[in-house]
């Protein structure tokens, strides 16, 4: 029986047979992606008094969430030749959300802004 890691495990041709391994690293740096945009958010909102943090960047960060694990489960159950054309479409509309937030937030001055900025420009490059 091959090894767990090598490439003719059981578990690596289930994985690339239902959908590509790259399907699985780019769903990966799409989470490393909101949880860059979401910690640094959440630092500035707590370190601001008042909260001037855009309601529709929230919005942005939840709607990615949603994208990440909704894509995660359709690749990993094997279902998204079938949801193929919805997908297409969340991606459309989460790149329009991202790159509206990270143009938002790319020409300030604050430090916690800016690295939120490049969690959203890194979710754009993800979606398209």
């Amino acid at each position: 029986m091959p090894s767990y890691g090598s490439a003719r495990s059981p578990l690596m041709r289930n994985l690339s047979e239902k959908a590509g391994i790259n399907d699985y690293k780019s769903s990966s740096v799409r989470l490393l992606a909101w949880v860059i945009a979401f910690a640094s958010s959440v630092a500035w909102t707590v370190q601001q008094d008042t909260s001037s943090y855009p309601n529709y960047l929230w919005f942005t960060l939840a709607f990615a969430l949603c994208l990440v694990g909704w894509i995660f489960v359709t690749l990993a159950t094997g279902t998204a030749k079938n949801y193929h054309v919805a997908i297409v479409g969340f991606l459309a509309a989460g790149f329009i959300l991202t790159s509206s937030a990270a143009n938002n937030l790319l020409y300030t001055s604050d430090i916690l802004l800016e690295i939120a900025a490049a969690g959203f420009i890194l979710l754009s490059v993800v979606n398209v």
